[in-house]
C-alpha cells in the first residue's frame, strides 16, 4: 500500500500593501469598490502576478517599469517604499494614472468586452491614453 499526500495551496494577493502601501489613494478608493475590483480579471491570466504582494504593486510596477526596479528593491530589503522614495507630486501622477488604467479596465468590463489574456493590448492602451491626456493639458 502506498500513502501519498497531497497539498494544495491558494495565493491571494492582497488589493493594498507591500511597496505601495497608502501611496495612492485616488487608485485605493477605486479598489475598495466591488465593481473596480471585478474589472481585475485582466491580470489573472498574468503568471508573474505572484512575484507581487498586493494588486496595487502590480499594477503601478506593470505600468511604470521604474517603480517595478523599485519595487522588487524594496521587497528585497535592499529600498525605501515608495511613499519614501518618490516626490509628493510623482506619487500624486502615478496616481492618476493608475485611475485611469483602472477606469478603462472598468469601462471595457462595463461594455461587456473581455480583457483576459489581453495584457499587452490592455497596455497599450493605457499608455496611448495617459500621452493622449497629458497632451491636451
Amino acid at each position: 500500500m502506498q500513502l501519498s499526500l497531497v497539498c494544495s495551496c491558494e495565493l491571494e494577493l492582497q488589493l493594498f500593501g507591500g511597496n505601495t502601501r497608502s501611496c495612492f489613494p485616488k487608485a485605493e478608493a477605486l479598489l475598495d469598490s466591488t465593481e473596480y475590483q471585478k474589472c481585475l480579471e485582466i491580470i489573472s491570466s498574468r503568471k508573474d502576478v505572484d512575484k507581487y504582494r498586493s494588486v496595487m504593486d502590480f499594477l503601478a510596477s506593470e505600468l511604470f517599469p521604474s517603480v517595478k526596479v523599485d519595487c522588487f528593491k524594496y521587497y528585497d530589503e535592499e529600498g525605501p517604499r515608495a511613499v519614501d522614495l518618490y516626490s509628493k507630486s510623482r506619487l500624486e501622477s502615478i496616481d492618476k494614472d493608475l485611475c485611469l488604467a483602472l477606469e478603462i479596465a472598468y469601462q471595457a468590463r462595463k461594455q461587456n468586452v473581455s480583457l483576459a489574456g489581453k495584457w499587452n493590448t490592455y497596455l497599450d492602451y493605457v499608455e496611448y491614453s495617459m500621452m493622449e491626456r497629458s497632451l491636451a493639458a
